[in-house]
């Protein structure tokens, strides 16, 4: 009777924080948050945070929001309209020394998918000047779009951190997160995207 009831509630959790089809990745996010426990702390400006041990696997089934902003060529670019295409969203910006280790690994692995429609977009919170600086001292060949800081903070509220990639599906639901992409992410993220892109 305790192990059923022990499972019972496991189940319960384990459900709660799988992405329904309604929610948004911020509402996602705000949902597995809720009950769990929150470390507030002040930074040395005197500004006010908080830690958190939500997983980024919290995410997975959650929808893109529906928002648009123009990418560095100030072409509009709408979330929706990634729809009925598989993509890849990496946030990354100029400071951040693994976030550059890892462009040419990148751009091999957009280079695989060239045969694809598979959208590689990769979203910095530095101005569109300062990306194009960085472009002519080294190649990125994602779609970047610049000044994002704003909708990372608002709308992708499950940040562990820099660089971060995601993976979405053909719904523009969530498939997967990754933190730094190591050999072993790399190789797992070039099997999904194959599976998913055969779907």
């Amino acid at each position: 009777m305790k192990f059923t009831i022990l499972l019972i509630s496991f189940l319960t959790i384990h459900l709660s924080c799988i992405a329904q089809e309604e929610y948004t990745i911020k509402d996602q996010f705000h949902k597995c948050l809720e009950g769990t426990e929150k470390i507030i702390f002040t930074y040395e400006d005197g500004r006010k945070g908080y830690s958190h041990s939500v997983k980024s696997d919290c995410i997975i089934g959650s929808k893109l929001p529906d928002i648009s902003m123009p990418d560095l060529q100030r072409e509009k670019l709408n979330l929706q309209d990634l729809k009925g295409e598989i993509s890849v969203l990496h946030f990354w910006f100029l400071q951040c020394k693994p976030c550059l280790e890892e462009i040419p690994e990148l751009n091999k692995l957009r280079e695989s998918f060239a045969h694809t429609d598979i959208n590689f977009l990769a979203f910095s919170k530095d101005s569109a000047e300062a990306v194009l600086k960085f472009l002519d001292m080294k190649e990125f060949n994602f779609r970047l779009i610049p000044e994002c800081e704003e909708f990372i903070n608002s709308e992708l509220k499950f940040f562990h951190g820099y660089p971060s990639t995601l993976v979405t599906d053909r719904n523009n639901k969530v498939l997967k997160m990754y933190g730094k992409l190591t050999d072993k992410d790399m190789q797992d993220l070039t099997n999904l995207l194959a599976e998913a892109y055969t779907k």
